[in-house]
């Protein structure tokens, strides 16, 4: 089966891209000074903050987590980047222990996750970390054997 890592972040940025334009296209259009800092702070604000925080975001929210009898697979960008196989798999829990907000933490060595290093976890190389879904623990818990902690 085959998942997304964190498919409402990818559409919340786009949110906020769409939102700093338009406001950005209020403020040309409106009688405001054409103070010269005025200019570069809203530039910054609207175009620069969006532009790098997307990047930022779409960089791990659209990776695809492959789930098979052989294991669970990432792939960044249609790449392979980590590859665990089922009976190497050490870590699995959802984390924070919040099934509705949580994040299926996979991985082949003992990982820790707290509350304020949550969304750090997406960035960790050696673990496959994904959005929860029912259909992706179930999954997961039926080639584990075993539920998720």
């Amino acid at each position: 089966m085959k998942f997304r890592v964190f498919p409402f972040m990818a559409f919340a940025v786009a949110v906020l891209d769409i939102l700093s334009l338009s406001f950005l296209c209020i403020v040309i259009f409106s009688n405001s000074p054409t103070e010269p800092w005025l200019w570069v702070l809203i530039s910054i604000m609207c175009i620069a903050f969006p532009t790098f925080s997307s990047i930022y975001f779409f960089s791990f929210s659209l990776d695809i987590i492959m789930i098979d009898d052989s294991g669970v697979k990432k792939y960044h960008f249609g790449k392979l980047k980590k590859t665990i196989a089922w009976d190497k798999i050490v870590t699995a829990k959802v984390c924070p222990n919040n099934e509705m907000q949580g994040t299926i933490v996979l991985s082949d060595f003992e990982v820790n996750y707290n509350f304020f290093s949550g969304d750090l976890m997406y960035f960790d190389k050696k673990s496959i970390c994904l959005k929860y879904s029912k259909e992706a623990a179930l999954e997961i818990e039926k080639h584990l054997g075993r539920k998720l902690m």
